[in-house]
């Protein structure tokens, strides 16, 4: 190797090279995460508390109907038998206390 060449492979290289190359590409891929952790949406939750209505009612069945169709994609629905309408639409405006959906009566 008299010739002045860098021997081939790892060897070759200093403590210095590996840090110019290798350094900036960690800080650039953390710098990455850290925005992506900032500013992308959340996961949606497993978890979903629904008011729905009194035993026997039709809210209270199209809710048991929801909790089997949720059930297929890992999501547990939590349901809240309520005296109807009025009291699901308490619920929802309680926030985190409360539920997270609700049927309510419409109308004009």
């Amino acid at each position: 190797m008299g010739d002045g060449q860098r021997p081939s492979g790892l060897a070759g290289y200093s403590v210095r090279d590996f840090l110019k190359i290798y350094v900036p590409a960690a800080l650039l891929i953390i710098v990455g995460f850290g925005l992506a952790w900032r500013f992308v949406n959340p996961a949606p939750p497993r978890t979903v508390r629904m008011a729905a209505g009194a035993e026997g009612g039709a809210y209270l069945e199209s809710a048991k109907r929801y909790r089997e169709i949720l059930a297929r994609d890992g999501i547990t629905l939590e349901i809240q038998v309520t005296s109807g309408s009025v009291q699901n639409l308490q619920l929802l405006r309680m926030g985190d206390r409360g539920v997270d959906v609700a049927f309510v009566q419409g109308g004009d």
